[in-house]
């Protein structure tokens, strides 16, 4: 069923110019909606088949035809552009690979990547001294107080010298490399938000703009229901 025709006849006027001929399949009348008549019907032919058919109206031919040509034409053209799109692609690895084996182009790689390291030491420095962020680590977790009160997690900021190098590796996280092991800092995951500083244990951090806590770990999964 490709549409309603008795909620929306409007479609009738470009549905049923795409096939070649109906036939019945049901006819149900809905009591509850004043009695309305939902008739099923079922297609042969299609779009992709012969459209001069003694079944269709002379005036219909013209319509299915340039519906069928645009079809064609609109399938054909996103066909040729993914093509191309694959063919760009493999090119540029290909040229990426051929160029990293030439000592001009290693050599400015590595530059590329040093004034990259070189940028983000200086951009989570400068950030870091001002204030602007703050890393913090998580040393309670929220509790349940005794007499029912719920108590908040406690939060305190790591030092200067390891909120810089945090930053550095933040910045430098992508899509896919979001875990760390950095000498004088410890291990950090950025997916999850936890950080085991100088072997300390694991411990949730997360990561403030003033006041305002910019990035952190997923919240913890709702404990499964009691049987």
């Amino acid at each position: 069923e490709l549409g309603d025709l008795s909620q929306y006849p409007e479609d009738g006027e470009w549905l049923l110019p795409m096939f070649s001929s109906f036939s019945v399949v049901s006819v149900e009348v809905i009591p509850d909606r004043n009695h309305l008549t939902r008739v099923v019907l079922q297609m042969r032919g299609s779009l992709a088949g012969p459209i001069r058919d003694d079944i269709f109206p002379e005036a219909d031919r013209s319509l299915a035809s340039v519906m069928v040509k645009k079809i064609r034409t609109d399938t054909e053209a996103m066909s040729s552009r993914a093509q191309l799109v694959a063919k760009a692609i493999y090119t540029t690895l290909r040229l990426q690979e051929r160029k990293a084996m030439h000592p001009q182009y290693l050599l400015h790689a590595q530059y590329l990547t040093y004034f990259a390291e070189t940028k983000r030491s200086s951009v989570a420095k400068a950030t870091v001294e001002d204030g602007t962020i703050r890393w913090q680590q998580c040393t309670s977790e929220a509790s349940m107080g005794p007499d029912g009160v719920m108590k908040p997690a406690t939060w305190e900021s790591i030092a200067k010298r390891q909120a810089v190098l945090m930053e550095q590796l933040f910045l430098k996280r992508t899509r896919t490399t979001k875990s760390f092991q950095q000498d004088g800092l410890g291990s950090i995951n950025f997916q999850e938000f936890t950080a085991d500083l100088a072997g300390k244990g694991v411990k949730k951090i997360r990561r403030m703009i003033g006041k305002f806590v910019s990035h952190q770990g997923p919240p913890p999964s709702a404990a499964p229901p009691a049987a």
